[in-house]
């Protein structure tokens, strides 16, 4: 027995690996996604070194380096940004916003203690794997100057593979993230669809990706252009569930894991749960994200969503709130606040009824998989969308978060608490969720270490060197058409041609004649 036991050990130790996480994205929530990821394989035996501006606390064969400095270069130093303001913000506004986000977030990678601790790492320190997450630039693909040529895993919380590049873009039925478009679109919206992909795409391509490329050759001027480390991806792990999200075909080397993040519950903290365990009538979670923040939606919106949630006194509200300073009212009695709530076990305790939410990607699917109905208040960037998404499954309704009233907000939740239809809805989704042969984690975990097994087996094809033009073959139906504009042109001067031959002279001979009778 001890033998076996030695032997197990040292099997589990040969098939660890050394893996490489390295993201600039300065979101808390893509950070949850990932690093479901990331613990899922250090529970398994790999050793994993993390490069992120969000960061835990380091522990045996898990070393977080932090990239301190990407959160104080974007916000200049302050504490918060303002993200309701990007509501009213148009698509080309936003690609800026987001270029300039990713100039300096790559800037503040590169001056971060902890990614100059990496690049100081002994040269016989070697990594089989680098995950990395896709959702911004690839400035950090830099690193690859020196680790080496070394199989890549893309990463994304984002479930929209076309736009990240990781595959192909089918903008007729799978609208661009930021259009409030469902899949069924008319002419218009097909059209409007298509230009907006392509818009992005120019702009990831040929703007973005060249300004952080010029970044990064100031600190490090003798490494090639960033996009040639493009070829080590060998697989993208995307935030997908396809059940729930737009339909699309893929490629091999996509693996969809949408809710990975979703945790087995905890017991809620004996406040929450004494809270929660007294609503009897129906619990409804009140949180608008990581990102944006409830205390910042003004004296006005604060003072209807009071009132309005004060007359529902049959019901209970945990509302994630920062501050009780910024409060214009007294709170109401059936209203608990708190600067933070554990949102996944909140959403599967049994009194859960309703979730009034942002609509971030992450939240929409927890909501889904413990059959929660939602109240959608989309702020920015996808959560439209998702929210749009959320009511053609018919378990949601959607309020705009800079424009609704008391009583629309009163009848609103008092529908989706009351109307069975919701919660029907909800629970048959939630049921099909759930029925599947292994979780998104482990499926995540299982196609990581499939890579690291099988490093050279090729699933992408030649699609991988391929741009969005031959991709899609618009080179080819342009070509088609150019040929087809040059016969139309050559019938065209052969019509002429025997037309002034024989239409021509019989013209010519009647104008004669005429002239003889005359």
């Amino acid at each position: 027995m001890k033998s076996i036991i030695l032997l197990i050990s040292f099997l589990a130790i040969a098939n660890a690996a050394n893996i490489l996480y390295i993201s600039n994205v300065p979101s808390p929530s893509h950070f949850i996604w990932c690093k479901a990821i990331l613990h899922s394989l250090h529970e398994r035996g790999h050793n994993l070194t993390v490069l992120s501006p969000d960061v835990e606390e380091s522990k045996p064969n898990l070393t977080f380096l932090h990239l301190d400095k990407v959160y104080s270069e974007i916000y200049n130093g302050t504490e918060e940004m303002n993200f309701l303001e990007f509501n009213k913000l148009g698509a080309i506004e936003l690609f800026n916003v987001y270029t300039d986000v990713s100039k300096k977030s790559c800037k503040g990678s590169i001056e971060s203690k902890g990614f100059k601790q990496f690049m100081e790492y002994p040269n016989d320190f070697k990594f089989d794997l680098v995950l990395h997450d896709i959702t911004m630039d690839p400035c950090l693909l830099l690193i690859f100057s020196r680790i080496g040529d070394i199989p890549m895993i893309g990463l994304s919380a984002f479930n929209s593979p076309g736009v990240l590049g990781a595959n192909l873009l089918y903008p007729a039925f799978v609208p661009a993230h930021d259009l409030v478009y469902s899949a069924n679109m008319n002419f218009f919206q097909r059209l409007n669809s298509l230009f907006a992909h392509l818009v992005e795409y120019v702009f990831r391509d040929y703007i973005i990706d060249p300004a952080v490329d010029k970044i990064v050759h100031q600190y490090y001027p003798d490494i090639p252009n960033i996009a040639t480390y493009k070829k080590n991806y060998k697989m993208y792990l995307i935030n997908n569930e396809q059940i729930t999200d737009h339909k699309q075909p893929v490629f091999p080397n996509q693996k969809n894991v949408g809710g990975l993040q979703v945790k087995k519950p905890k017991k809620l903290p004996d406040n929450l749960k004494a809270f929660a365990d007294s609503a009897t009538n129906g619990l409804v979670l009140f949180s608008l994200g990581t990102n944006v923040r409830s205390d910042s939606l003004g004296e006005e919106s604060l003072l209807k969503i009071l009132k309005a949630l004060g007359r529902l006194n049959k019901y209970k509200f945990l509302w994630k709130f920062e501050t009780t300073e910024k409060l214009p009212i007294d709170l109401p009695k059936n209203v608990k606040i708190q600067a933070w709530m554990p949102q996944n076990d909140v959403l599967a305790h049994k009194n859960t009824k309703l979730f009034i939410s942002h609509c971030g990607l992450l939240s929409t699917q927890e909501s889904l998989w413990y059959g929660v109905p939602v109240l959608g208040f989309p702020v920015f960037a996808d959560q439209p969308q998702n929210a749009l998404r959320l009511k053609d499954l018919k378990v949601s309704e959607t309020l705009e978060i800079l424009d609704f009233t008391e009583d629309g907000l009163y009848e609103t939740i008092k529908k989706l608490l009351e109307d069975p239809k919701y919660s029907k809805n909800a629970e048959q989704i939630s049921k099909a969720l759930h029925d599947r042969p292994m979780s998104a984690l482990e499926e995540a975990t299982y196609w990581t270490e499939w890579l690291l097994r099988n490093p050279d087996i090729d699933l992408e094809g030649p699609a991988a060197d391929m741009n969005l033009f031959q991709r899609h073959s618009l080179d080819l139906y342009t070509f088609i058409l150019f040929i087809e504009l040059i016969i139309l042109y050559v019938l065209y001067k052969i019509e002429k041609f025997l037309y002034n031959l024989f239409c021509g002279k019989k013209t010519k001979v009647q104008v004669k004649s005429d002239k003889k009778r005359n």
